[in-house]
């Protein structure tokens, strides 16, 4: 009996009380892949949590030591990708990059070298902080990708490149036989911004970086309507959350994911003052996430958490 009540509490820490689909950032995950016990930690980690897609950072600095591009070098990937998605039940691995030119010519190539679609990747994801202080003269997203292409290092030089870039990932996105799906993150934005990224992209996920529950629903509510204003309601909208210390690190050590969606879910649906619908949640990141659940599991079950199949 004792057994059974610990076996129902894990699936109560894990289980919302109303489906959401569940997106986990995959941080330091060239030491991942490739190695089988830390591939296995990942992906139970992963499925005890009923996260469904993965979208996995480090993929730039796995191509340099293997050509992702070709198909007896990106193998190790494959092997990866397709175990996620039949044996630990993901629903989506996701490629996560910095500019278009780096999908064009490593991770698009990648995509049609495999012939099997479960080797391949389901999601482009573009992560390009055109609002922050990046963008400006002797920061890193000016000298590595705008000054050298010729576009001013300002806000609205940053915003048109990652518009051209949303716009290269949505025409790469139909040549395949399967489309994949195109996502990005925001943080700041006008509704200028949006409207223009708008024909572009699938799925929106809109960062509520806060430290409580109270600023989670506060934030998730006016940036979730403020897209859905302007969003058709075929977009999906994604709440970002970070795990890390100086944000949710804390809270989660004493507070499910589940119990924590349900919360802002029903917050949402209760205030809003637009129809709100299509909705998910997405977590940064495996490492500080899973330190987190183990305590949490400790604290519940008085066990330490294994990461055992």
């Amino acid at each position: 009996m004792k057994k059974f009540l610990i076996f129902i509490l894990i699936l109560l820490l894990a289980i919302p009380l109303v489906a959401n689909d569940r997106k986990l950032y995959v941080d330091n995950f060239k030491n991942v892949v490739g190695n089988i016990e830390e591939e296995h930690k990942l992906l139970s980690f992963a499925q005890t949590l009923n996260i469904e897609e993965l979208i996995l950072y480090d993929l730039d600095k796995i191509h340099r030591v293997k050509d992702l591009t070709k198909r007896n070098t990106n193998d190790v990937l494959a092997r990866f990708i397709k175990k996620a998605k039949t044996i630990y039940d993901m629903k989506r691995i996701t490629a996560s990059g910095e500019s278009a030119n780096f999908f064009i010519e490593v991770i698009h190539k990648y995509n049609k070298s495999r012939t099997d679609l479960r080797e391949r990747f389901d999601v482009y994801n573009l992560e390009f902080e055109y609002w922050n202080s990046s963008s400006t003269y002797g920061n890193y997203y000016c000298e590595n990708y705008l000054r050298k292409n010729g576009i001013p290092c300002t806000k609205a030089g940053a915003f048109n490149y990652f518009k051209e870039s949303l716009l290269v990932l949505r025409l790469l996105s139909k040549e395949l036989e399967k489309p994949t799906l195109v996502q990005a993150y925001i943080a700041k934005f006008t509704p200028e911004e949006v409207r223009k990224i708008e024909p572009y992209v699938d799925v929106l996920l809109v960062t509520c970086y806060e430290r409580s529950l109270t600023r989670l629903k506060s934030t998730a509510i006016k940036n979730v309507e403020n897209l859905r204003r302007l969003k058709s309601n075929n977009t999906e909208i994604s709440i970002l959350m970070s795990s890390e210390p100086i944000f949710m690190g804390g809270f989660f050590k004493f507070n499910s994911l589940a119990s924590t969606e349900d919360k802002v879910g029903n917050h949402v649906n209760k205030h809003a003052t637009v129809n709100v619908n299509n909705l998910s949640y997405t977590y940064y990141n495996y490492t500080t996430l899973a330190k987190s659940y183990e305590y949490l599991y400790y604290m519940r079950t008085g066990k330490r958490y294994a990461y055992t199949k």
